[in-house]
């Protein structure tokens, strides 16, 4: 019988998953006097694993079983299509990258006035923000019309604003550039008045109704 009296009760091992062979944990090995041995079940061996390898990392112990790797871990999140933005299933395993076309990064998330969408960036991997107008109602600056959206990743043309222009009876919504707001201008044109002097005049220009005027024709 081996002499085991100067041998430590327990001894530290380590644990891995019988299927994929990933590090699990630590585990008290208890001393077997008769063989001088610590007894350890098919899982778990004496070799340390390292210190934590950090984010979408882990430890995994080799065929062999002597010695531990790093490998990608990339299995319980969240994945994402670079072309669309949308999230996608994750059936990655254990050392597996995701494929191109898809990320683990979440992209940002913007508001209908933000004005903006998100888009994958290859050469920097990673999300840039992109015009959007989709989601949103456009006016043409010339007519105050309401026009058409644009596509996501287009960007606003000087001649279109977000800007909704004033609505009235009379009212006539002009741009002003240097403001980059509408001027409500009063709208008159066709309205037929009569003068003191009982002649009659129709408004051509834009602007207020003159004064001192009759909107009855004289007897």
């Amino acid at each position: 019988m081996p002499d085991t009296k100067n041998l430590p009760q327990t001894k530290c091992a380590f644990t891995f998953c019988t299927k994929t062979r990933e590090y699990l944990g630590e585990l008290e090995a208890y001393l077997a006097p008769l063989e001088g041995t610590y007894p350890l079940p098919n899982n778990a061996v004496f070799v340390e694993p390292g210190a934590d390898p950090g984010l979408q990392k882990a430890r995994r112990l080799t065929q062999d079983g002597n010695a531990w790797e790093v490998v990608d871990d990339f299995r319980f999140i969240m994945l994402w299509d670079t072309s669309t933005a949308h999230p996608m299933p994750n059936t990655l395993t254990l050392g597996e990258m995701p494929p191109q076309g898809v990320t683990h990064l979440p992209p940002p998330a913007y508001g209908v006035q933000d004005y903006k969408c998100p888009a994958w960036d290859a050469e920097a991997n990673a999300w840039i923000a992109a015009p959007d107008y989709s989601r949103c109602t456009l006016w043409t600056k010339a007519t105050a019309q309401r026009t058409s959206s644009l596509l996501p990743g287009v960007a606003l043309p000087d001649t279109l604003t977000t800007l909704q222009p004033p609505m009235g009876e009379h009212v006539r919504a002009m741009w002003n550039d240097a403001a980059q707001a509408w001027d409500a201008v009063l709208d008159y044109r066709g309205f037929r008045y009569w003068t003191k002097d009982g002649v009659l005049h129709e408004i051509k220009e834009l602007g207020e109704v003159p004064e001192n005027n009759f909107l009855t024709e004289p007897p």
